[in-house]
């Protein structure tokens, strides 16, 4: 989460959670289980490509800010059970 608040693209593993609020390759970049060499092509296309970048990056930032701060957990939290 940090890395999304300080406006840079998270690349990590698939997670169920995370689909409820990211999108692969719009607002997040998903490892797949095994890292093939076209995997590793993709992340350096990525790195040649400031624009993506940019914009993976911004367009997680608002799904960080609405879900993912303290202040987003805590009121989850107040929610459970009503």
């Amino acid at each position: 989460w940090y890395a999304m608040a300080e406006a840079a693209v998270v690349l990590t593993d698939h997670s169920h959670y995370l689909d409820d609020y990211f999108s692969d390759a719009e607002s997040i970049v998903y490892l797949p289980d095994s890292i093939a060499a076209e995997t590793v092509a993709g992340i350096a296309a990525l790195a040649r490509s400031p624009d993506a970048l940019e914009a993976i990056a911004t367009n997680a930032a608002p799904v960080y800010r609405a879900h993912h701060t303290w202040r987003a957990r805590i009121k989850e939290l107040l929610t459970i059970g009503e």
